[in-house]
Order: structure tokens, then C-alpha cells, then sequence
């Protein structure tokens, strides 16, 4: 039983990274449709991501590319990817300290939480 409950959190956490790739990839694809729509000095190409570079794209985002579904699918993927990492973290943390009963409620419990944000935010 906990093999079988660590072989899920495993693949819960690859899961997690495959989203925050995906999420990654979908932020680019998005900086580089909103400099497609700025003049050429106003181009947006930071050289690292930190809260006022979010800030500043988010501001122009906003104001160049408001409808944007691509932001929509890069967040979802980045709060998805979370409940999954979360999930693999608790799973594995419940199997190894405190046995199946326990993981079993736990896995419950995060896979409806799962399911409602997945579903909140699509």
C-alpha cells in the first residue's frame, strides 16, 4: 500500500512540473504576443522575472492585449500545478508517517479541492 501511495505522489509531482512548464511556455507565447502589438521601443524583454517585472507586464498586458485566453490557461496551469504538487507532497508525507487510513482521507480531500479550483477557474 504506501509503494503504491508513493508511486502516486511521484507521479502527482510530474505531473505538478509538467504544468508549470506548460505554464511557463504559455507566459512566453503571451509576452510575445503583447510585443507583437507594442512600437519597436517599447518592446517588453526582461532578462529575469521578479514582482515589478510581473507588475509592468501585467500592466501592459492589460492595456495592449485585455482579452487575452492565453493568460487565463497559463494561470489555471499555474494553480493546477500547485494542487498537484501539493497533493504529491502531502500523499507521500501521510504514506511514509502515519499509514493508509489517513492517506486515504487525505487523497480524498485533495482530489475534490482539486477538482473545484480546476473547475472554478476554467
Amino acid at each position: 500500500m504506501h509503494t503504491a501511495l508513493l508511486i502516486l505522489a511521484g507521479l502527482s509531482f510530474v505531473a505538478a512540473q509538467a504544468c508549470f512548464i506548460a505554464a511557463s511556455l504559455e507566459w512566453k507565447e503571451l509576452q510575445w504576443e503583447v510585443n507583437e502589438r507594442l512600437p519597436e521601443g517599447q518592446k517588453f524583454e526582461p532578462m529575469s522575472w521578479h514582482i515589478g517585472t510581473y507588475l509592468e507586464f501585467k500592466r501592459l498586458r492589460e492595456s495592449v492585449y485585455p482579452q487575452s485566453l492565453r493568460y487565463k490557461k497559463a494561470r489555471r496551469l499555474g494553480i493546477v500545478g500547485t494542487l498537484l504538487f501539493l497533493f504529491s507532497v502531502t500523499i507521500a508525507y501521510s504514506a511514509l508517517n502515519y499509514g493508509p487510513p489517513t492517506v486515504i482521507l487525505v487523497f480524498v480531500f485533495m482530489m475534490l479541492g482539486l477538482i473545484y479550483f480546476s473547475q472554478k477557474w476554467m
